[in-house]
Protein backbone atom coordinates (compact mmCIF):
# COMPACT_ATOMS: atom_id res chain seq x y z
CA UNK A 1 0.00 0.00 0.00
CA UNK A 2 1.56 3.30 -1.04
CA UNK A 3 -0.73 5.49 1.04
CA UNK A 4 1.37 6.42 4.04
CA UNK A 5 -0.16 5.98 7.52
CA UNK A 6 -1.52 9.23 8.89
CA UNK A 7 0.35 10.81 11.77
CA UNK A 8 -2.83 11.08 13.81
CA UNK A 9 -5.69 8.78 14.63
CA UNK A 10 -8.54 8.72 12.13
CA UNK A 11 -11.79 7.44 13.52
CA UNK A 12 -13.80 5.17 11.28
CA UNK A 13 -16.06 7.26 9.08
CA UNK A 14 -19.69 6.15 9.04
CA UNK A 15 -21.01 4.70 5.81
CA UNK A 16 -24.48 5.76 4.66
CA UNK A 17 -27.03 3.01 4.22
CA UNK A 18 -27.45 3.54 0.50
CA UNK A 19 -25.48 1.06 -1.57
CA UNK A 20 -26.01 -0.57 -4.91
CA UNK A 21 -24.69 -1.45 -8.32
CA UNK A 22 -24.05 0.89 -11.19
CA UNK A 23 -25.55 -1.36 -13.82
CA UNK A 24 -22.26 -2.98 -14.86
CA UNK A 25 -19.26 -4.28 -12.96
CA UNK A 26 -19.27 -1.31 -10.57
CA UNK A 27 -20.88 -1.25 -7.13
CA UNK A 28 -21.04 1.77 -4.84
CA UNK A 29 -21.89 3.11 -1.43
CA UNK A 30 -22.29 6.64 -0.11
CA UNK A 31 -20.33 8.25 2.71
CA UNK A 32 -21.20 11.10 5.03
CA UNK A 33 -19.36 14.41 5.25
CA UNK A 34 -15.81 14.43 6.55
CA UNK A 35 -13.40 17.34 6.79
CA UNK A 36 -13.70 19.41 3.62
CA UNK A 37 -15.77 16.74 1.85
CA UNK A 38 -19.54 17.29 2.10
CA UNK A 39 -20.39 13.87 0.66
CA UNK A 40 -18.80 11.05 -1.30
CA UNK A 41 -19.84 8.08 -3.39
CA UNK A 42 -17.37 5.21 -3.43
CA UNK A 43 -17.38 3.17 -6.65
CA UNK A 44 -15.64 -0.20 -6.59
CA UNK A 45 -15.53 -3.47 -8.57
CA UNK A 46 -18.39 -5.68 -7.44
CA UNK A 47 -17.19 -8.64 -5.40
CA UNK A 48 -13.81 -7.22 -4.46
CA UNK A 49 -14.60 -7.85 -0.80
CA UNK A 50 -14.56 -11.58 -1.57
CA UNK A 51 -11.10 -11.52 -3.13
CA UNK A 52 -7.62 -10.85 -1.79
CA UNK A 53 -6.72 -8.88 -4.94
CA UNK A 54 -5.51 -5.31 -4.41
CA UNK A 55 -7.02 -2.41 -6.35
CA UNK A 56 -5.68 1.06 -7.09
CA UNK A 57 -7.78 3.95 -5.79
CA UNK A 58 -8.36 7.56 -6.82
CA UNK A 59 -10.09 10.67 -5.58
CA UNK A 60 -12.27 12.42 -8.18
CA UNK A 61 -13.94 15.82 -8.21
CA UNK A 62 -15.46 18.42 -10.46
CA UNK A 63 -14.90 22.17 -10.22
CA UNK A 64 -16.77 25.45 -9.70
CA UNK A 65 -20.36 24.78 -8.54
CA UNK A 66 -20.00 21.06 -9.36
CA UNK A 67 -20.93 18.10 -7.18
CA UNK A 68 -19.75 14.51 -7.23
CA UNK A 69 -22.61 13.58 -9.54
CA UNK A 70 -21.03 15.57 -12.37
CA UNK A 71 -18.11 13.12 -12.46
CA UNK A 72 -19.93 9.80 -12.15
CA UNK A 73 -19.33 9.22 -15.88
CA UNK A 74 -15.59 8.92 -15.25
CA UNK A 75 -15.94 7.01 -11.99
CA UNK A 76 -17.90 4.24 -13.69
CA UNK A 77 -15.46 4.18 -16.60
CA UNK A 78 -12.45 3.75 -14.29
CA UNK A 79 -14.10 0.91 -12.39
CA UNK A 80 -15.14 -0.95 -15.52
CA UNK A 81 -11.99 -0.33 -17.59
CA UNK A 82 -9.23 -0.06 -14.97
CA UNK A 83 -10.66 -2.12 -12.11
CA UNK A 84 -10.15 0.88 -9.82
CA UNK A 85 -11.82 2.13 -6.67
CA UNK A 86 -13.04 5.72 -7.05
CA UNK A 87 -13.95 8.20 -4.30
CA UNK A 88 -16.13 10.73 -6.15
CA UNK A 89 -16.43 13.74 -3.85
CA UNK A 90 -18.37 16.95 -3.38
CA UNK A 91 -16.39 19.70 -1.69
CA UNK A 92 -17.85 21.47 1.34
CA UNK A 93 -17.14 24.67 -0.59
CA UNK A 94 -16.83 24.36 -4.36
CA UNK A 95 -15.83 27.91 -5.19
CA UNK A 96 -12.02 27.90 -5.10
CA UNK A 97 -8.97 25.81 -5.91
CA UNK A 98 -7.92 25.97 -2.26
CA UNK A 99 -11.22 24.52 -1.06
CA UNK A 100 -10.96 21.68 -3.55
CA UNK A 101 -7.37 21.04 -2.51
CA UNK A 102 -8.53 20.62 1.09
CA UNK A 103 -11.36 18.37 -0.08
CA UNK A 104 -8.98 16.03 -1.92
CA UNK A 105 -6.74 15.85 1.15
CA UNK A 106 -9.79 14.97 3.25
CA UNK A 107 -10.69 12.30 0.70
CA UNK A 108 -7.21 10.78 1.07
CA UNK A 109 -7.91 10.49 4.80
CA UNK A 110 -11.26 8.86 4.02
CA UNK A 111 -9.50 6.35 1.78
CA UNK A 112 -7.07 5.43 4.54
CA UNK A 113 -9.94 5.04 6.98
CA UNK A 114 -11.86 2.73 4.67
CA UNK A 115 -8.74 0.68 4.01
CA UNK A 116 -8.55 0.00 7.76
CA UNK A 117 -12.28 -0.44 8.38
CA UNK A 118 -13.20 -4.14 8.76
CA UNK A 119 -16.81 -3.29 7.85
CA UNK A 120 -15.81 -1.82 4.48
CA UNK A 121 -15.59 -3.81 1.23
CA UNK A 122 -12.26 -1.99 0.74
CA UNK A 123 -10.71 -3.39 3.92
CA UNK A 124 -7.00 -4.11 3.28
CA UNK A 125 -7.62 -4.18 -0.48
CA UNK A 126 -6.29 -0.79 -1.65
CA UNK A 127 -2.97 -0.31 -3.41
CA UNK A 128 -1.61 2.77 -5.20
CA UNK A 129 -3.20 6.22 -4.91
CA UNK A 130 -4.17 8.66 -7.67
CA UNK A 131 -5.79 12.11 -7.57
CA UNK A 132 -8.12 13.29 -10.34
CA UNK A 133 -10.00 16.55 -10.72
CA UNK A 134 -11.60 18.87 -13.26
CA UNK A 135 -11.33 22.66 -13.56
CA UNK A 136 -10.82 24.03 -10.01
CA UNK A 137 -10.54 20.40 -8.96
CA UNK A 138 -7.85 19.97 -11.62
CA UNK A 139 -5.77 22.79 -10.22
CA UNK A 140 -6.40 21.37 -6.76
CA UNK A 141 -5.04 17.89 -7.49
CA UNK A 142 -1.82 19.37 -8.85
CA UNK A 143 -1.40 21.44 -5.71
CA UNK A 144 -2.33 18.53 -3.45
CA UNK A 145 0.20 16.30 -5.19
CA UNK A 146 2.84 18.90 -4.41
CA UNK A 147 1.92 18.84 -0.70
CA UNK A 148 1.35 15.09 -0.31
CA UNK A 149 4.56 14.05 -2.04
CA UNK A 150 5.23 10.33 -2.22
CA UNK A 151 1.79 9.46 -0.87
CA UNK A 152 0.46 10.07 -4.41
CA UNK A 153 1.43 7.85 -7.35
CA UNK A 154 -0.46 9.42 -10.27
CA UNK A 155 -2.42 12.58 -11.08
CA UNK A 156 -4.91 13.45 -13.82
CA UNK A 157 -5.73 17.17 -14.06
CA UNK A 158 -8.60 17.81 -16.50
CA UNK A 159 -8.86 21.40 -17.74
CA UNK A 160 -7.00 22.56 -14.62
CA UNK A 161 -7.87 26.04 -13.38
CA UNK A 162 -5.02 28.16 -11.99
CA UNK A 163 -2.74 25.52 -10.48
CA UNK A 164 0.24 26.66 -8.43
CA UNK A 165 3.45 27.39 -10.29
CA UNK A 166 5.33 25.61 -7.49
CA UNK A 167 5.15 22.09 -8.88
CA UNK A 168 8.84 21.36 -9.25
CA UNK A 169 8.95 18.75 -6.49
CA UNK A 170 5.85 16.78 -7.48
CA UNK A 171 6.75 13.08 -7.49
CA UNK A 172 3.51 11.69 -8.93
CA UNK A 173 3.28 10.84 -12.64
CA UNK A 174 1.03 13.59 -13.99
CA UNK A 175 -1.26 14.06 -16.98
CA UNK A 176 -2.64 17.54 -17.74
CA UNK A 177 -5.36 17.27 -20.38
CA UNK A 178 -7.53 20.06 -21.80
CA UNK A 179 -9.75 20.90 -24.76
CA UNK A 180 -8.44 23.19 -27.47
CA UNK A 181 -11.74 25.15 -27.41
CA UNK A 182 -11.66 25.76 -23.65
CA UNK A 183 -12.17 29.49 -23.11
CA UNK A 184 -12.65 29.13 -19.34
CA UNK A 185 -9.59 27.17 -18.19
CA UNK A 186 -7.22 28.16 -20.95
CA UNK A 187 -5.00 25.41 -22.37
CA UNK A 188 -2.13 27.63 -21.21
CA UNK A 189 -2.87 26.60 -17.61
CA UNK A 190 -2.43 22.91 -18.40
CA UNK A 191 0.62 23.52 -20.56
CA UNK A 192 2.13 25.74 -17.89
CA UNK A 193 1.58 23.05 -15.26
CA UNK A 194 3.27 20.52 -17.53
CA UNK A 195 6.25 22.83 -17.93
CA UNK A 196 6.54 23.41 -14.18
CA UNK A 197 6.60 19.69 -13.36
CA UNK A 198 10.01 18.08 -12.87
CA UNK A 199 11.63 16.04 -15.63
CA UNK A 200 12.20 13.10 -13.29
CA UNK A 201 8.58 11.93 -13.46
CA UNK A 202 6.34 10.66 -16.24
CA UNK A 203 4.36 13.67 -17.40
CA UNK A 204 2.21 14.64 -20.37
CA UNK A 205 0.23 17.57 -21.74
CA UNK A 206 -2.59 16.70 -24.14
CA UNK A 207 -5.00 18.92 -26.03
CA UNK A 208 -8.25 17.51 -27.41
CA UNK A 209 -9.66 18.54 -30.77
CA UNK A 210 -12.89 20.58 -30.74
CA UNK A 211 -13.41 20.12 -26.99
CA UNK A 212 -14.71 22.81 -24.62
CA UNK A 213 -14.72 23.34 -20.88
CA UNK A 214 -18.16 22.00 -20.05
CA UNK A 215 -17.74 18.80 -22.03
CA UNK A 216 -15.96 17.36 -18.99
CA UNK A 217 -19.18 17.60 -16.96
CA UNK A 218 -21.36 14.51 -17.32
CA UNK A 219 -19.28 13.39 -20.30
CA UNK A 220 -21.38 10.47 -21.51
CA UNK A 221 -21.10 11.14 -25.24
CA UNK A 222 -19.65 8.87 -27.90
CA UNK A 223 -17.92 11.48 -30.07
CA UNK A 224 -14.32 10.82 -31.03
CA UNK A 225 -12.98 13.48 -28.66
CA UNK A 226 -14.95 12.30 -25.62
CA UNK A 227 -13.89 8.72 -26.29
CA UNK A 228 -10.28 9.87 -26.66
CA UNK A 229 -10.44 11.66 -23.30
CA UNK A 230 -11.53 8.48 -21.56
CA UNK A 231 -8.96 6.38 -23.43
CA UNK A 232 -6.07 8.63 -22.48
CA UNK A 233 -7.07 8.79 -18.80
CA UNK A 234 -7.42 5.00 -18.67
CA UNK A 235 -4.09 4.54 -20.42
CA UNK A 236 -2.40 6.96 -18.00
CA UNK A 237 -3.64 4.95 -15.04
CA UNK A 238 -2.75 1.62 -16.63
CA UNK A 239 0.77 2.65 -17.57
CA UNK A 240 1.77 4.57 -14.48
CA UNK A 241 0.13 2.32 -11.87
CA UNK A 242 0.46 -1.05 -13.62
CA UNK A 243 3.41 -0.57 -15.98
CA UNK A 244 1.38 -1.68 -19.01
CA UNK A 245 3.37 -1.65 -22.25
CA UNK A 246 0.23 -1.47 -24.40
CA UNK A 247 -0.94 1.56 -22.40
CA UNK A 248 2.40 3.26 -23.04
CA UNK A 249 1.96 2.62 -26.75
CA UNK A 250 -1.50 4.23 -26.56
CA UNK A 251 -0.07 7.30 -24.83
CA UNK A 252 2.73 7.67 -27.36
CA UNK A 253 0.38 7.05 -30.32
CA UNK A 254 -2.92 8.60 -29.26
CA UNK A 255 -6.07 8.81 -31.39
CA UNK A 256 -6.37 11.63 -33.91
CA UNK A 257 -8.63 13.63 -31.58
CA UNK A 258 -5.53 14.35 -29.46
CA UNK A 259 -4.11 17.32 -31.38
CA UNK A 260 -1.20 18.06 -29.04
CA UNK A 261 0.76 15.42 -27.13
CA UNK A 262 3.82 16.71 -25.31
CA UNK A 263 5.29 14.17 -22.94
CA UNK A 264 8.21 12.91 -20.93
CA UNK A 265 7.62 9.16 -20.96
Amino acid sequence: MNIHPLKFLITLIPIALLAGCGGGSDCYYNMDSYGSVSSARVFYPCGMENSSELHHVTTLSGGLSNTKENMYWLAGHLVENNDMVVFAISASSNTSVGNYERAHKSAVEMIESERNNPASPLYLRLDKLALMGYSMGGGAVLNAAHDLGSEVDAVVAMAPWEPSVFLGDVTADTLAIVGENDIVASPAYAEGAYGNLPDGINKAFMKLDNFGHLQWVGNTGSSTNTVAAKQMISAWVDYNLNGSGSALNSLLNPPSAVKVNENNL
